[in-house]
């Protein structure tokens, strides 16, 4: 059986990132502080992470999002993974409120 490292549970009231490696979230963290958004932190960190790992993450990967629109309180999903139809363009999604 695999063990695994248990650790506390960690909660934050205005953000927080998560990486793979310390310098990556670090890097998040950061832009976070300066007032950027997620997304902003999201990509600080995946840029450290395509030069600490390039065997392992790179820039045209998947992506997962819940995208959560504090005025409004409506959270989307963004499923970018696997391939895309050929008609899959701007105006498909724009047409389906995307």
């Amino acid at each position: 059986m695999i063990q695994f490292e248990e650790r506390s549970a960690v909660t934050a009231q205005r953000g927080m990132v998560t990486s793979p490696h310390h310098l990556a979230s670090e890097a998040g963290a950061d832009v976070l502080r300066a007032g950027g958004s997620a997304v902003d932190a999201a990509l600080a960190t995946a840029a450290v992470l395509a030069v600490i790992y390039p065997h392992m993450t790179g820039m045209g990967g998947d992506a997962f999002w819940l995208i959560h629109d504090p005025q409004t309180g409506q959270v989307r999903y963004l499923d970018g993974g696997g391939r895309a139809s050929s008609k899959a363009d701007m105006a498909y999604f724009t047409q389906r409120g995307m």
